[in-house]
């Protein structure tokens, strides 16, 4: 199979780990160098510890202390060329980091889905991630495969932190713009990327089984 060429396009992976097994949420963002001195592989570099520093800031307080965050790697899907990397750690921020959500914690084969919401054309699906290292006290005794509205709330508030935190516009600070992408495919060759818009928790508990059977 040929690789997947998505132009403008950087493909992150947090990587972590939940009780033993290992867990990586998929993060695309589509950076953006035109009229800087900074090149793609140096912009990679700096966006892999944005997406270090606020899923420290964002997401760890919404996993609980059994998930782990490891590194954050990258491969750039510019070209088949681009560059690649993995790191773990910035000025402020050091990885292996652990949840902090309180709370009893729920199996590892229950995730909670984020949506990755775009401005969805005829045939093209929204994205999605799954947060393991869900606390039960999303829940409530009466209703527990949905996530209360409380606790709803909570966690849209710090998805749209998150949100706006890895996107970079002011390039002042950093010599690139970026944005987070939902990359589109058909028979495994790139058509488009959408920008998301927005990232909310999906009210139903979700299960991934590969994630509590060993062997």
């Amino acid at each position: 199979m040929a690789a997947l060429i998505a132009p403008g396009v950087v493909r992150y992976a947090v990587n972590g780990t939940y009780d033993g097994h290992d867990v990586v949420n998929i993060v695309d963002m589509r950076l953006d160098t035109t009229g800087s001195i900074a090149d793609r592989a140096g912009a990679a570099f700096d966006q892999a510890g944005i997406i270090i520093n606020e899923w420290k800031d964002s997401m760890l307080p919404l996993m609980v202390s059994s998930y782990k965050a490891v590194s954050v790697s990258w491969i750039d899907l510019e070209s088949e060329e681009g560059s690649v990397g993995e790191r773990s750690s910035t000025d402020s921020t050091a990885f292996p980091a652990s949840g902090s959500s309180g709370g009893a914690a729920m199996p590892g084969n229950v995730a909670a889905r984020i949506n990755k919401n775009t401005t969805a054309t005829r045939g093209q699906r929204q994205g999605r991630m799954y947060l393991v290292g869900v606390s039960e006290a999303w829940t409530q005794s009466a209703e527990p495969n949905t996530i209360d509205s409380g606790s709803t709330a909570v966690i849209n508030t710090k998805l749209a932190a998150f949100l706006g935190d890895i996107n970079q516009s002011d390039t002042s600070v950093f010599d690139f713009g970026s944005e987070m992408v939902v990359v589109h495919t058909k028979d495994g060759v790139f058509t488009s990327a959408s920008v998301v818009t927005t990232l909310s928790i999906d009210a139903y508990l979700a299960s991934q089984v590969r994630r509590i059977r060993r062997g």
